[in-house]
């Protein structure tokens, strides 16, 4: 039995020595859209938490910032015009959400030796800082012709609604903030089908050949939401 003390002790004793050497930071964002039809407005949100962790110090050469996030994509319902949703993923960027809050608040992340990553997430969580988000810094707009056939998905210009939605329809804005709000879980509400995927592809599949826009479950609602 002391020996199994002894290993216990030395195992947190690395443990602690790892989580010093390699520091981690987590935040939540809020992103907003309001969709202007006609004079009628429509809003949605999403809450997503991202952690990321500097390994450059205990993987010298190899090291970097890894992460990972959890949340969902912002659904703007607008009745019978259907739903709008901003996903998990960018057009360029997979992990969206590990970079966009970096994009928003660059001044929380200047190019100097003595500031990290870590550094900047910490000032972050702190300030709770809010700022409007350029369109071309949006994540992967999509709706879906027939909600229910994830098949039907189709890519939206954040600069055009109205190809997509009909006259009238246009992004009037799109937010993002650090909040300490609790995690949403809402899109399953217009995606029943999301569940079943798995975390596969639109298609029903695991590999993105002929993938709808090549997107998975995954760009929809990833983690385990509280």
């Amino acid at each position: 039995m002391k020996i199994l003390g002894v290993i216990a002790l030395m195992l947190l004793g690395v443990y602690g020595c790892y989580h010093s050497a390699a520091p981690s930071a987590t935040i939540r964002y809020k992103l907003t859209l309001i969709v202007d039809d006609n004079g009628k407005q429509y809003t949605g949100s999403s809450v997503v938490e991202v952690t990321r962790q500097d390994t450059t110090k205990v993987f010298a050469g190899i090291g970097g910032y890894g992460g990972n996030y959890k949340g969902e994509a912002v659904a703007v319902d607008m009745d019978e015009k259907g739903v709008l949703f901003a996903l998990l993923r960018g057009k360029d960027t997979v992990d969206y959400p590990l970079y966009i809050f970096m994009k928003s608040f660059p001044e929380y992340f200047p190019a100097r030796a003595d500031i990290t990553v870590i550094d900047g997430m910490r000032r972050l969580d702190h300030d709770k800082p809010k700022a409007s988000l350029p369109f071309d810094k949006l994540p992967m707009l999509v709706r879906f012709r027939d909600i229910n056939d994830p098949k039907t998905v189709e890519l939206v210009d954040p600069d055009d609604l109205e190809k997509t939605f009909g006259t009238g329809v246009k992004l009037v804005s799109a937010t993002i903030e650090m909040t300490d709000e609790g995690m949403t879980s809402e899109v399953e509400k217009w995606l029943p089908w999301l569940k079943k995927l798995k975390g596969g592809y639109l298609h029903g599949g695991f590999t993105s050949r002929e993938a709808p826009l090549g997107l998975y479950g995954l760009n929809f609602k990833t983690g385990e939401l509280k």
